[in-house]
C-alpha cells in the first residue's frame, strides 16, 4: 500500500511540475565576482512562483552558504535560503529544487513591467570565515 502511495504521489508531482513548465516566466541573470545566478518568477492563478539558482564560478571549499533575494519592487517578497554542512562544498549549483512563492494580484505581464531587477546577498565561508557579495540580476526576457 505505501509503494502506491509514493507513485501516486510522484504522479501528482509530475504532472503538477509539467502544468508549470509551460507557464512564461520572468528571467533575471547577473553574476559577481565568484557567482553566476539566474532567478526564474512565475505567475499562475493569483501567486508566483519564485526559483533563485547561484552557481561559484570556480569550486569552493565551504561548509557555510546564505543567500537572500530581493527585488526593486514590494510585489514580490523577498526569499532568502541558508545551508550548512561539509557536503555542499562538492555541489555544483544552488537551490535547483527549491522554490517560494506567495500570493499576488498581477497577471504575468504586470508583474514583468514591475520587476526592473534583483539583488542576491551571498554569505559563504569555512570555519566561521563569511565572505560577501551582492549579484545584480537583470531581466534577459523584455
Amino acid at each position: 500500500m505505501r509503494k502506491i502511495m509514493v507513485k501516486m504521489l510522484l504522479l501528482f508531482f509530475l504532472f503538477l511540475l509539467q502544468g508549470c513548465g509551460n507557464d512564461p516566466a520572468i528571467i533575471l541573470q547577473g553574476e559577481s565576482e565568484q557567482w553566476f545566478s539566474t532567478v526564474t518568477v512565475k505567475v499562475m492563478d493569483g501567486k508566483y512562483f519564485v526559483n533563485t539558482v547561484i552557481k561559484p564560478k570556480k569550486k569552493l571549499n565551504i561548509d557555510y552558504l546564505k543567500y537572500t533575494t530581493s527585488y526593486n519592487t514590494n510585489k514580490i517578497g523577498e526569499q532568502s535560503n541558508e545551508l550548512t554542512g561539509q557536503d555542499i562544498s562538492n555541489w555544483k549549483s544552488y537551490g535547483e529544487n527549491n522554490y517560494s512563492g506567495g500570493t499576488t494580484n498581477l497577471n504575468f505581464e504586470e508583474l514583468s513591467k514591475e520587476i526592473e531587477y534583483a539583488k542576491i546577498t551571498v554569505a559563504w565561508g569555512k570555519n566561521k570565515e563569511i565572505n560577501t557579495e551582492t549579484i545584480f540580476l537583470y531581466p534577459i526576457n523584455p
